[in-house]
Formats: C-alpha cells, structure tokens, sequence
C-alpha cells in the first residue's frame, strides 16, 4: 500500500511536472512564432531597402551618362564659341583693312581727279 501511495504520489509529480513543461513549450512556442514574424517582417524590410538601392544606383548611372554628354555637348560649344570668336576678330580685321584700303583708294580717287 505504501508503494501504491508512493507510486501516486510520483504519478501526479510527473502530471504537474509534464504541466508545467507543457506550458513552457507553448511559451516558447509563441515566442518562437513571434521572432519567426519579426524575422519575416525584417527580411521583407531588407528586400524593400536593397530594391531602392538599386534604384538609386540605376538612376546614379542614368545621370552619370546624361552628365558625360552634357560635358562633351559643352566642350563642343565650348569650342564653337572660340571658333567664332576667333573668325569674328579675323573679319573684324578684314572689315578695318577693307576700310583704309577705301580710304586710301578714295584718297588716290580725290588725287586723280583733282591732276585731272
């Protein structure tokens, strides 16, 4: 009888202890659902930040290229405005040397006519 009462009393130590471990495991299981939510919401989170830094790349790309063309498109303007600057003094100077030789040959004109 006596070990019956042991027996028992070992049998219900063992319930309250399966008890408590059985509450323990659903704690921890909800815990683990928990971080198992988190670590998803996270991994999304990452997914999202790395497709942004894509597209902050592909747009940094975009304006290096566009950059580059308006440096050339500059260079080239930049050339044109010397090459007009250069031929406007060439013809400045050609429109002063056409101007004395008028002057000259309307002074040659006034000499002739005045021997005449």
């Amino acid at each position: 009888e006596e070990e019956v009462l042991e027996l028992l009393n070992k049998a219900r130590q063992l319930e309250t202890e399966l008890d408590v471990t059985s509450e323990k495991l659903s704690i921890i299981t909800m815990q683990l659902e928990d971080k198992e939510k988190s670590l998803l919401a996270a991994e999304a989170e990452v997914n999202a930040l790395n497709r942004r830094v894509q597209g902050l790349e592909d747009d940094i790309a975009t304006s290096e290229e566009k950059l580059v063309l308006a440096v050339q498109k500059l260079d080239k303007a930049d050339t044109a405005a010397g090459d007009s600057e250069r031929m406007s003094k060439v013809l400045q100077n050609k429109a002063e040397d056409d101007e004395k030789r008028m002057e000259s040959m309307e002074e040659d004109l006034k000499k002739a006519r005045a021997q005449a």
